[in-house]
């Protein structure tokens, strides 16, 4: 095998290589609640042990903050959008004391559907920096779907 042939298979197979994730969208705890107007999805998330994720306001400008955010879509309109059940750890990072995410966290995310549409799909991606006790990891974006 030439070089060149060993060069291309060594770049598909990172191109193949799957990112890990260390953050895990929980599928089958997700809730909808359809009011008259509005429409509520609770958006469940589990963060790996031994690992914690960064708040949605950073301090250090070394830090990504955790964001989320939906696909523009017909028929959906994102009205608000929250953390909440968040648990906090406190860890310290050059000699500074940072509070973080740690175990599990939602988000609630109020919607306005249009009438006509008869199956939506709500599409997003958390973006999110993952630390353990040694190191920070470069940044990940977990796509996700939810059937309304």
């Amino acid at each position: 095998m030439s070089y060149f042939n060993v060069f291309i298979l060594l770049i598909v197979s990172f191109i193949n290589v799957q990112e890990k994730h260390f953050v895990t969208f929980i599928s089958d705890e997700v809730q909808i609640i359809h009011k008259e107007t509005f429409t509520t999805v609770i958006i469940p998330f589990e963060i790996l042990e031994g690992y914690h994720i960064q708040l949605e306001k950073v301090e250090d400008d070394n830090l990504l903050a955790t964001k989320i955010d939906f696909e523009n879509q017909t028929g959906i309109e994102v009205k608000h959008k929250e953390f909440i059940s968040l648990q906090y750890k406190s860890v310290v990072l050059d000699k500074k004391e940072v509070k973080v995410l740690d175990n599990t966290f939602m988000v609630s995310v109020k919607l306005k559907l249009s009438p006509n549409k008869k199956k939506q799909m709500l599409k997003g991606k958390l973006f999110y920096q993952t630390c353990d006790n040694f190191k920070c990891y470069f940044p990940r974006e977990l796509k996700f779907t939810i059937s309304l």
